[in-house]
């Protein structure tokens, strides 16, 4: 069963590049600096498989991280407000909505965030918290 799950795990990532170059092909527009191509590219990858395993994280219910604290904290959160949470995220203006799933999907550092969006540790932080902030509020959360 090794291989065929090696062969799954292959079809997913060309599944992951194809997404990525068709994203790509249609936002080319928007690179402003051409000579940053590849690192801009291997973002929209990243967050093609970041957008993927955030998939199989929430059919599978695991895997959300510290964003349980959001969902309930005391108890984890059922399925009705795992799902809420999810559309919550998906709901969040994109700059907030792109650190979210890079931090809790991806599970990059600060630093790696930064040099995926291309912008500096003290904004990844701000948009963070901000992105926490539209998180509680739209699950009725407002208290720290």
């Amino acid at each position: 069963m090794p291989h065929v799950n090696g062969r799954a795990r292959a079809s997913e990532a060309e599944e992951v590049l194809q997404e990525s170059a068709l994203r790509a092909w249609r936002d080319l527009a928007r690179l402003d600096r051409p000579e940053r191509f590849l690192s801009w590219f291997c973002a929209i990858v990243q967050h093609a498989a970041a957008d993927r395993a955030r998939r199989e994280r929430v059919r599978s219910s695991d895997g959300l991280g510290e964003l349980r604290d959001l969902a309930e904290p005391e108890r984890g959160p059922s399925e009705g407000r795992r799902l809420r949470l999810m559309v919550a995220v998906e709901r969040l203006p994109a700059p907030l909505r792109e650190v979210i799933e890079l931090a809790y999907f991806a599970e990059l550092t600060y630093s790696e965030i930064a040099a995926v969006i291309e912008k500096s540790v003290p904004t990844v932080n701000l948009r963070l918290s901000q992105a926490r902030a539209a998180l509680r509020v739209a699950l009725g959360d407002e208290h720290e």
